[in-house]
Order: C-alpha cells, then sequence, then structure tokens
C-alpha cells in the first residue's frame, strides 16, 4: 500500500489504482483482481463453493426451523437462534461421512450432536421437566419416535412464583432436508 506524500489529493480509482482518504491520510492501492467469472470458473475455489454451499443449506434449515417453530418460540427470548441453529446444523452437517464435501446432509450426520440443545434463556425444558423425553430418530424410515413415559411430572421449584396456573406445550418441527418441500409443526393442546 503506497501513501501519498504529494500535492495529488483526490479519491477514486485511476487505470487500476484506488486512490482513497483515510483517517487525515490519503493512499492509493491496487484494485482487486477477483471476480465472478474467476470465482465460478476457477478450479482454486472448488473447496470455497462446497463449504459456501453447506454452510447456505445451514443457513436455510435454520431459516425454515425458525419459521415453522414461531409458535412455539414467539414468547420465549431465544436470542441468536438463526445464527446457533446454523452453527449446530453445519457441526452435525460435517459428521456426514457418506457424502463428501459440498454434498453433506443433515440427516446423514451424528444428529445426536443436536440432543439436548436448548436456546431459551428463561423457560428451559430441562429445568421443568423431572426428566426429558427420549427421543429415537429411524432415518431408513424417516420416523421419530418420542417416548414421554419417563418424564413424570413438572419440577415445582420451576415454576414462577405466584402462578396459578403454568403449562409445558411440546412441539415438534419436520424441516424438510430440501427447500423445495413444505415442513410441518405440530404443538401439544
Amino acid at each position: 500500500m503506497a501513501k501519498l506524500v504529494s500535492w495529488t489529493k483526490f479519491v477514486g480509482t485511476l487505470g487500476g489504482i484506488t486512490f482513497y482518504l483515510m483517517n487525515g491520510s490519503y493512499f492509493a492501492r491496487q484494485a482487486r483482481q477477483k471476480n465472478k467469472k474467476r470465482y465460478w470458473l476457477s478450479r482454486f475455489f472448488v473447496g470455497t463453493k462446497k463449504m459456501n454451499d453447506e454452510f447456505g443449506r445451514a443457513s436455510t434449515l435454520s431459516s425454515s426451523f425458525r419459521n415453522l417453530a414461531h409458535p412455539l418460540l414467539y414468547q420465549m427470548d431465544t436470542g441468536y437462534l438463526h445464527s446457533q441453529l446454523s452453527g449446530a446444523f453445519r457441526k452435525i452437517m460435517l459428521t456426514d461421512g457418506k457424502h463428501g464435501p459440498g454434498k453433506r446432509t443433515l440427516l446423514g450426520g451424528d444428529v445426536s450432536l443436536f440432543r439436548g440443545k436448548e436456546f431459551a434463556k428463561q423457560a428451559k425444558l430441562q429445568n421443568l421437566l423431572g426428566q426429558m423425553p427420549t427421543i429415537q430418530l429411524d432415518q431408513e424410515a424417516g420416523m421419530v419416535k418420542l417416548d414421554f413415559s419417563q418424564v413424570g411430572f413438572l419440577n415445582p421449584k420451576a415454576i414462577p412464583a405466584g402462578a396459578s396456573h403454568f403449562q409445558v406445550k411440546i412441539g415438534l418441527v419436520q424441516v424438510p432436508e430440501k427447500p423445495k418441500f413444505k415442513g410441518k409443526s405440530f404443538q401439544s393442546k
């Protein structure tokens, strides 16, 4: 990067050199050489494109989950839910041993990494219930089995002081791996 010390004081690009003002000083630097065509056609960006594709799919899954789970989440302070979900989905996708980079899927990875993950800041399910329900995912049959038989009763210490009524609603969100398909959400009455 060059610093201009002469009387020339202008900003902009001239002959592939960009001139700009920063903190009261004028600087010049060569314009970037990257462009879209080079990115899409060069073999040097193959790995980058694969990682970007997986990150984009994890982000899409996160958005789909949030939209489907909105009726369950709207009263909870969930913080940076989209970022947390995208990160969690991406970690699971990285464990997919069947598919190579750029082709990994969420269900092909170790979904047990998601077990026990809670996003709520206040009413965490693990604090409300005596024991968490057991969940079995049968990927071959495309089926989820939930067992609430060992859950027991609500933890009385978790109920807000002075509450006359308290209820725990269980919800299930079915997020499609492919964005073309619609997901579903189910909520207990």
